[in-house]
């Protein structure tokens, strides 16, 4: 019934929502597009540290922590 009408559900929790394929389609965007920006927002932060005479090996769980 709902793909002869042109429509879609979409389950957020517990609640059905019922719209049209290009209404949920558009909102999928918007979030994606949120999500991107607010992630692109977030500063990088490149931290540099020198290591004398260390074996990677053993550096490993000491760098995990960075």
């Amino acid at each position: 019934m709902l793909r002869n009408n042109g429509l879609n559900q979409e389950i957020d929790g517990n609640v059905l929502r019922i719209a049209t394929q290009d209404t949920l389609k558009r909102e999928a965007d918007q979030r994606r597009d949120l999500l991107k920006a607010q992630s692109d927002a977030i500063e990088t932060v490149t931290a540099t540290r020198v290591l004398s005479y260390a074996k990677a090996d053993s550096m490993v769980v000491t760098m995990k922590n960075f």
